[in-house]
């Protein structure tokens, strides 16, 4: 594809992103996985597709001799899973960073915890409320159960 035909073709879906994604840079990661969960999409499988692909995409580039553009591979090593290793020593030293920041910090337990659950068990909840509540209590045990198992 020449670079007139790609440019177009990015800018086109700028275009069409700023139209679909107004108001969601406010969000946290976890309002817009949330929300991707919600549409039908897999956060976490949609990462590693794209992370496959990028990578994929890198192996061609070089296999033609061709560099490798530096978003490229900022977008492979911020899209890599925690237990793939980087090649790149300041890429690893960043994964590692990362991962001991993860055995450092405590685990949060949100403030209304209790509140919900105690809200929850009045029966006064709407069906799609108790469902919304049971789901996030579900999520939240696998990601305390997820933080234990790192921990050991």
């Amino acid at each position: 594809m020449s670079k007139r035909k790609t440019e177009k073709l990015f800018d086109e879906i700028r275009r069409l992103a700023d139209c679909f994604g107004e108001g969601e840079e406010k969000l946290t990661v976890e309002e817009l996985h949330e929300q991707l969960r919600q549409s039908g999409v897999d956060p976490d499988e949609l990462r590693a597709r794209l992370h496959l692909a990028a990578k994929q995409f890198a192996e061609r580039e070089r296999t033609a001799d061709r560099r490798v553009s530096d978003l490229l591979n900022q977008a492979i090593d911020s899209t890599r899973p925690p237990t793939d290793i980087p090649r790149d020593p300041a890429a690893a030293r960043k994964a590692m960073d990362r991962w001991l920041g993860w055995f450092s910090s405590p685990f949060r337990m949100p403030e209304n915890l209790e509140v919900c659950r105690a809200y929850r068990k009045t029966g006064e909840v709407s069906k799609d409320d108790l469902d919304d509540l049971n789901r996030l209590e579900q999520e939240l045990k696998r990601k305390v159960k997820e933080e234990s198992e790192r921990k050991t």
